[in-house]
């Protein structure tokens, strides 16, 4: 098996309520040396194109739609014209940070593959609406 996860955190500032938070997030990057899927961008897309480096991403997949988990989900999936994924349930918190739709709506037992791996969308409402799970079994992981 090729496939890998890398792992970056990004930190910038979320607004509730009128008030600001600073907050880390972990971004996933799933794939082989030529192609990866990026998991929950976060704040910066710089930080995470630089660790993609090269290889091309072939999406951009958000587990929910708060704004530390997709704030630079669009800069980070125009590089190389990536569909960005997301659950329907959550287009209300989205909208709340970005004008334009994500392009694929994920419903529950989706499937997802790169490099030589699969991730299964598995629909997991709570945390907001819409939140998905994604589960590996190659890779022996869940990013929630």
């Amino acid at each position: 098996m090729d496939a890998r996860i890398d792992q970056v955190v990004t930190s910038g500032e979320v607004i509730v309520d009128g008030t600001g938070y600073e907050m880390e997030n972990n971004t996933w990057i799933i794939g082989d040396d030529s192609e990866v899927i990026v998991v929950d961008p976060g704040h910066d897309s710089k930080a995470v194109l630089d660790a993609v480096d090269e290889r091309e991403v072939i999406a951009i997949i958000c587990t929910h739609a708060h704004p530390d988990h997709v704030t630079a989900a669009m800069e980070t999936a125009e590089r190389d014209e990536a569909p960005i994924a997301l659950h329907p349930r959550d287009l209300p918190l989205w909208r709340d940070t970005h004008d334009e739709e994500p392009d694929i709506e994920m419903a529950d037992g989706g499937i997802f593959e790169v490099a030589d791996v699969r991730l299964e969308v598995i629909f997991s409402p709570g945390h907001t609406p819409g939140s998905v799970c994604l589960y590996c079994e190659e890779l022996g992981v869940v990013f929630s």
